[in-house]
């Protein structure tokens, strides 16, 4: 490889190093960073286009983004506007830019580490800010609503948790580690966010299978942690967990707020079953729009024991569905499935090695929230959509290269 290349990659590992800080507490640095990073990264594709490795997880990007554009052209052709799908656009180019930057282990680290203090100082303003008075819910500055801050927490969390198994040799280090990772499971707790707590139980279960496979005591511990939790959820609820039983009794044979959301969003889908109605033009969804596309229907959309309408409709997949339609939900399927691919093929190589299962599980996490959380909520959006794409992108070539080095 030539130095001046060399140059540029360090460069790149700059930009994210700087874009991994400002992402969750500086808005317009986090813009110019992530420009820079563009910029730096077509220079060394124009430059040396012929040493660049290309990654078979980005044709599932690039399909991505591909009935992205297509659905939000029929969507416009049909009279609706598209106003979030640059935000799609973005994130997908820091994914497939992370997923072409050959970053070694260390660096991937360095860049968690950085993310993880820039979440940390987020947080901690965000309660001096509750504190104070100022804002009267938990937000990380640049991140947003409540459950954004959730969800972009949660994956740091996911990001943290295999570092306990990279650097379990190093006793001091790993005692920072376990202690920043339980400060942002606390955090995380504070959000009262019901999807993101379902969350931390999908992440904790395979970690656990695969840190008792190489470190044992790490294992042992986390379980101890696990159960003293639970203790304490039981005899003194956090809110988190006084929401899931409460909203649970109150709603007893009734349809819940979501439920209601969603079947709402199901006649939208109805409405424009192809292109949907506009990536990010979910709000403009009414009554009166409601029964303006369904001017034949029997159903009584002003029955709000049935509909709801709001902004967005707490899941990732039923939203796609109703602003992208069938082409939309087909492009965000094959950027999942691209990903799942990927760790499934990786795995059995990755686990030989605790370094290597600690990158995999790293993406995993990343992949596995976007798809619980999305579940319930608005995930792969704004802030941690960059944070999605990026941790799935740097895991994904680090694993990739550790694989065909081994052949």
């Amino acid at each position: 490889m030539k130095m001046s290349e060399q140059r540029l990659i360090q460069l790149e590992f700059y930009c994210l190093c700087l874009l991994a800080f400002s992402l969750p507490i500086l808005e317009t640095l986090k813009h110019l960073f992530s420009l820079a990073y563009l910029i730096v990264f077509c220079t060394r594709y124009c430059c040396y286009r012929d040493t660049f490795q290309h990654s078979p997880v980005g044709k599932y990007i690039i399909i991505f983004v591909l009935l992205s554009i297509i659905a939000a052209i029929g969507s416009t052709l049909n009279g609706f506007s598209n106003d979030k799908l640059h935000d799609i656009i973005r994130y997908s180019l820091i994914g497939w830019m992370a997923l072409h930057t050959p970053l070694s282990r260390r660096q991937l680290s360095i860049i968690i580490t950085i993310l993880i203090i820039s979440t940390l100082l987020g947080a901690a303003e965000a309660y001096w800010l509750m504190d104070s008075g100022t804002k009267i819910r938990f937000e990380l500055r640049s991140v947003g609503h409540v459950n954004h801050s959730s969800i972009y927490i949660l994956l740091i969390l996911g990001a943290a948790l295999p570092l306990t198994l990279a650097y379990s040799n190093k006793k001091v280090l790993l005692a920072i580690i376990i202690l920043v990772t339980f400060t942002l499971l606390y955090v995380l707790l504070e959000t009262n966010s019901r999807a993101t707590a379902i969350g931390i139980i999908t992440l904790a279960i395979p970690f656990l299978l695969v840190v008792f496979i190489h470190c044992q005591k790490i294992g042992y511990v986390f379980l101890v942690v696990i159960a003293l939790t639970t203790l304490y959820c039981i005899f003194s609820p956090p809110n988190v967990i006084k929401k899931f039983i409460g909203q649970n009794n109150y709603y007893t044979n009734k349809l819940t707020p979501r439920e209601k959301v969603w079947h709402t969003a199901y006649y939208v889908w109805k409405a424009q079953p192809t292109f949907g109605v506009g990536y990010g033009n979910y709000k403009v969804v009414t009554l009166e729009k409601m029964k303006e596309w369904h001017p034949n229907s029997t159903r009584d959309f002003s029955n709000i024991k049935q509909f709801l309408f709001l902004t967005h409709t707490h899941n990732r997949y039923i939203n796609t569905l109703a602003e992208g339609g069938l082409t939309g939900l087909l492009g965000l399927i094959a950027l999942l499935f691209g990903y799942a691919k990927c760790f499934i093929s990786t795995f059995k190589h990755s686990i030989q090695d605790k370094r290597n299962i600690a990158v995999w599980l790293i993406g995993t996490n990343a992949l596995v929230s976007t798809i619980v959380v999305g579940l319930f909520n608005t995930s792969l959006h704004h802030e941690h959509g960059i944070l999605t794409m990026l941790l799935l992108g740097l895991s994904v070539q680090l694993l990739q290269k550790n694989t065909s080095n081994s052949t």
